[in-house]
């Protein structure tokens, strides 16, 4: 904030009133070969109303409100080739266990799709993507209100300004995250933030060399944020007609179905994968279908600010302007996962967010859940948190102003500034008991700017 002299202005009591208001759609330009429609469709509404009153010669008011709608069907992804080579790397142990299956379910389940092909290279622009089981192929919404109010007063050599400001985000996606036409993997999330900030300052019309600004600055705001992330191990029901030999060269090239086994979540899938016999496996014969994790993160921030600035007329066209800004942050967050499996309208939680067995399913697929989540690729581990975090920054600046002529300027500026630390919406930085690890919480940034110009 420089200290410019504000202006003043003379005027009989009015009002003004503008509207816009914008609407757009479009068909995609992807053909979806699975929904057959074109991809990634939309359409958006914005409408924006600013209102203008000066009911005195000292006071003028203005204040807006806007209101934004967009939504998405389908993604924009094209599905370029099906590695097969994935499968057999899975059987020469060169990918993980576990997770290698995985990575290579997208291609198992898409080419159980008739019709499937890779694209062929053409200006034709075609995906086999979308998850049928999960749902309509690929959407994503977003709804958006941001209102402010400014009032500007005149009195004597005073100018009294003050900016209130609102801000309500809603965003929710549901993703094929495989990229596939078969079922694999889906992601489902929830965004929702609530922002209200109030300024205040006063400023100075001084005839004099000297004139100043200050100003005391609140901002709080509130983020919620849920994440679901689903793994379909029946790969869309293919799964169980693979050939035992897929999952361990030892084994028969008999479907895995006729031995039980219809899941990459089995027991049985795992102990093959890592070489353990059947007779030494607690948890061969189990397994589920849906794997999933529901992610929680709720964060209240606060900002606390005073500034001050102070200009001076060095002489005639030559203004030296210093300033000082202190802020105070602090975030308040809890942040939960809990595990389970299913799908999002039928979850079964099967370990809380406490790292307890809720009793909803029997142990040995609670068992079987922690484990599949636990193995190192995945690194998702149940945890409650609660994290704080303040913070208090001291910013200066400094500007040289040269009025070369009547419209021609130069200038010289130095200032600090930061980006407040945080904590991260992640639910792979826990450690295994439960406790913050490496990457919960990121530290604050700093900054300084040298500036030279000519206007």
């Amino acid at each position: 904030i420089a200290a410019a002299r504000s202006p003043k202005w003379t005027s009989t009591p009015c009002c003004a009133a503008r509207c816009a208001v914008r609407y757009q759609d479009t068909d995609g330009y992807v053909h979806n070969e699975v929904w057959d429609r074109d991809e990634a469709s939309g359409d958006d509404t914005m409408a924006r109303l600013s209102l203008a009153w000066d009911p005195t010669d000292s006071l003028r008011v203005v204040g807006k409100v806007s209101y934004t709608e967009m939504d998405r069907d389908g993604i924009e992804v094209i599905n370029t080739r099906a590695d097969y080579s994935l499968l057999q790397r899975v059987q020469q142990g060169d990918v993980a266990p576990g997770f290698g299956l995985l990575q290579v379910g997208g291609v198992i389940a898409a080419a159980s799709v008739p019709g499937y092909q890779a694209s062929t290279g053409s200006h034709k622009y075609d995906t086999w993507s979308s998850n049928p089981r999960y749902n309509n192929g690929d959407s994503e919404e977003t709804d958006s209100t941001q209102a402010s109010l400014r009032f500007d007063y005149d009195f004597g050599d005073y100018t009294l300004t003050g900016l209130s400001g609102y801000s309500d985000f809603n965003f929710t996606q549901d993703h094929d995250v495989d990229f596939h036409p078969g079922n694999a993997v889906q992601n489902f999330d929830d965004e929702t933030l609530d922002l209200y900030s109030q300024e205040l300052r006063l400023a100075s019309n001084f005839d004099g060399p000297l004139n100043f600004i200050v100003g005391l600055y609140y901002e709080k705001q509130n983020l919620d944020a849920l994440s679901r992330p689903i793994a379909d191990g029946s790969l869309g029901g293919v799964f169980g007609k693979l050939p035992a030999s897929a999952v361990n060269p030892a084994l028969p090239s008999i479907p895995l179905e006729l031995l039980g086994i219809n899941s990459i979540w089995s027991g049985a899938v795992l102990g093959a994968l890592a070489g353990i016999p059947p007779a030494q496996n607690p948890l061969f014969g189990t397994e589920v279908t849906d794997l999933m994790r529901t992610s929680e993160f709720n964060q209240d921030t606060k900002t606390k600010a005073v500034f001050a600035d102070v200009s001076y007329d060095v002489i005639d066209g030559l203004t030296l302007e210093l300033g000082l800004r202190y802020s105070e942050d602090t975030k308040d967050v809890r942040n939960q996962t809990y595990i389970g499996f299913g799908t999002p309208s039928d979850f079964v939680v099967t370990t809380g967010s406490d790292g307890r067995s809720t009793g909803n399913a029997g142990p040995l697929e609670t068992a079987l859940v922690q484990t599949i989540w636990g193995l190192p690729q995945l690194g998702t581990y149940v945890h409650d948190q609660d994290l704080y975090r303040k913070e208090d920054h001291l910013d200066p600046s400094a500007r040289l102003r040269w009025e070369i002529s009547d419209d021609t300027m130069a200038y010289l500026s130095w200032s600090k500034g930061y980006k407040s630390g945080g904590f991260n919406n992640s639910s792979d930085t826990s450690l295994p008991n439960g406790e913050p690890g490496p990457g919960t919480e990121f530290e604050d940034e700093e900054a300084e700017a040298w500036e030279l110009g000519v206007k």
